[in-house]
């Protein structure tokens, strides 16, 4: 396969690059691009190349945000999608059990963007 090219954008900073890559993590990867197991790699066409200056795949890479996850006394430094904390709880997977303390509230709290 010859190397085509592609836009990697990186929470909206974009570089421009070559790649022979088959997946948009691969690409993104070649591209020298930090790529956490967190993270969403999409790739799409690119959609109007006079306005993006990209004229082949267009690889988007949405990193989730940095929290510091204190669960039973370890802190856990992890990256999350989510805007509440009731969705960073379904999203971990965390069961609360009667007598487990939450701060921040559960249902009201927003995690910083």
């Amino acid at each position: 396969m010859r190397a085509v090219p592609v836009a990697v954008d990186v929470n909206g900073q974009t570089d421009y690059t070559y790649s022979a890559a088959s997946t948009p993590r691969a690409i993104a990867q070649q591209a020298g691009a930090s790529v956490a197991p967190t993270d969403y790699v999409t790739a799409q066409p690119t959609q109007n190349f006079l306005q993006s200056g990209a004229i082949g795949q267009q690889v988007i890479i949405d990193s989730g945000i940095p929290i510091n996850l204190n669960l039973y006394g370890t802190n856990l430094p992890i990256f999350v999608h989510a805007s509440t904390v009731s969705e960073l709880i379904a999203a971990e997977n965390i069961h609360l059990f009667p007598g487990d303390k939450l701060t921040p509230v559960y249902k009201l709290s927003y995690i910083p963007q």
